[in-house]
């Protein structure tokens, strides 16, 4: 189950991935699965466009004095990447479920804001959809050459 996260529990969630976080509102009810392997976070921020920018750490980054500056696509970026590493991590898993946006028409696959809509930027809402729709391609191919992303 892929939720919707804000990008400071987002962050938490990758520095400390064992610890058990607090539940969100919206379908971030998921986010206290996600330590055990049966969610995992996209943070949506909310940002106002992919080029915005916010101090977050990402886990593969060492611990310094001052926090990386990273833009909102590159967060999502490597969120899409722990996505992948999720399903290297629990083969058995197969289905990534996500919210879509029940206004849009049937088989959009665009992702639903609810208590964010309006405040997340057209761009980045068609980013984190398209990503989320390459996580089935980025997984096989991970599995195919033993890479993790």
């Amino acid at each position: 189950c892929l939720f919707n996260d804000n990008t400071h529990q987002w962050e938490k969630a990758g520095l400390e991935p064992t610890a058990r976080l607090c539940a969100g509102g919206g379908n971030a009810c998921a986010r206290p699965f996600a330590h055990l392997g049966h969610s995992v976070g996209m943070p949506t921020g909310p940002y106002a466009s992919l080029d915005e920018t916010h101090l977050v750490r990402f886990a593969s980054e060492k611990e310094e004095a001052v926090t990386p500056v990273h833009t909102a696509k590159e967060i999502i970026d490597e969120a899409f990447k722990r996505t992948v590493r999720l399903f290297l991590d629990h083969p058995a898993k197969e289905t990534l479920y996500f919210s879509v946006n029940p206004n849009d028409p049937p088989g959009s696959n665009k992702i639903g804001l609810a208590i964010f809509a309006g405040a997340v930027g057209a761009d980045v809402v068609d980013y984190i959809s398209t990503k989320i729709q390459q996580v089935p391609a980025a997984v096989t191919e991970a599995r195919r050459c033993g890479q993790r992303p």
